[in-house]
This record gives C-alpha cells, sequence and structure tokens, in this order.
C-alpha cells in the first residue's frame, strides 16, 4: 500500500542556508576589508615617497640653477 505524500508547498531558504550565506559573506567582506586597509595603507606610504622625492628633485634643481649662475 503506498501512503499519500504530502507536498510541501512552502519555497524559501532553510536556516542551514542561511547561516552558510551569511557566513561566507562575513569571510568575503573581512578579506575585502583587509585589502582595503593595505592598500590605504600603501597609498599613503607611497604619497610620501612622492612627496620626499619631489622635495628631493626640487632641491636638486635649486643646486643646479645656483651653480649655473655661478
Amino acid at each position: 500500500m503506498k501512503r499519500a505524500q504530502k507536498q510541501n508547498k512552502e519555497t524559501g531558504f532553510t536556516l542551514i542556508e542561511l547561516m552558510t550565506s551569511v557566513s561566507i559573506f562575513i569571510v568575503i567582506s573581512g578579506a575585502i576589508f583587509g585589502l582595503l586597509g593595505t592598500s590605504q595603507k600603501l597609498f599613503r606610504t607611497e604619497s610620501q615617497l612622492l612627496s620626499s622625492f619631489q622635495e628631493a628633485r626640487l632641491g636638486m634643481d635649486q643646486i643646479v640653477r645656483d651653480s649655473n649662475a655661478s
């Protein structure tokens, strides 16, 4: 004798699926924010280095102008 199977017409996500999705989202978000922080730190460091090179170049240009003027 066959049992009548009850059709479950409710659709949606299970709690395990939602928790898995949220966990994956948190891990990916953490990685993205970590990379963002690292890139900002690198940008600041490179900006300071560029500023130092520009100041050194201006100083060398001034030395060259002074030596050419004398």
